[in-house]
């Protein structure tokens, strides 16, 4: 099946006998690095990596020099891919590292401008609590003194007619 292009058997045919070796107790590379190969060339690097990791392990288990070299000849190419992808997600994840950092120093300078215009608002709040204080306080003594006043107005009113009074009396 890998001859003629289709991959998808090769794939299933390569794990199936990779379970059967497993299953009973069969300790060989050569489906195992087969399958570790094919599964690199269709891009899956990681299972093929976890493929070539068990054939190595299992080439060691029994010291088998002829199985090492071929598992070593597919090894370092999947390694070398595997290490590649790492390498690039290290590279993403520093930099959603760097932009999460920028984001959190922004949302702390907004915080902290925020905390600053409320204890602005505060201090307005209070002046203008105390200016409504003072308003408030000339207002009762402005009405005071125009109620006085209105009570000496009426007096000089009551006054002035006690005069009109007389004057006209003695006129006539």
């Amino acid at each position: 099946y890998r001859a003629l292009g289709d991959v998808g058997n090769a794939i299933y045919y390569l794990a199936l006998s990779a379970i059967n070796d497993t299953r009973y107790a069969i300790r060989e590379t050569v489906a195992k690095t087969d399958l570790a190969d094919v599964l690199f060339e269709y891009g899956d690097v990681t299972r093929a990596s976890n493929y070539i990791q068990v054939a190595l392990e299992e080439a060691n288990f029994y010291n088998a020099r002829h199985r090492k070299m071929g598992v070593n000849a597919v090894l370092p190419i999947i390694e070398k891919h595997r290490m590649e992808i790492i390498e690039r997600q290290k590279a993403s994840l520093t930099n959603l590292l760097i932009i999460v950092t920028i984001l959190l120093l922004l949302l702390g300078s907004t915080l902290f401008i925020i905390y600053k215009q409320i204890k602005k608002l505060r201090l307005a709040k209070q002046s203008i609590q105390q200016q409504f204080e003072e308003i408030s306080t000339i207002n009762n003594k402005l009405q005071e003194s125009y109620g006085r006043l209105e009570n000496t107005n009426q007096e000089l009113e009551e006054s002035n007619e006690i005069k009109d009074y007389y004057i006209i009396q003695s006129l006539y």
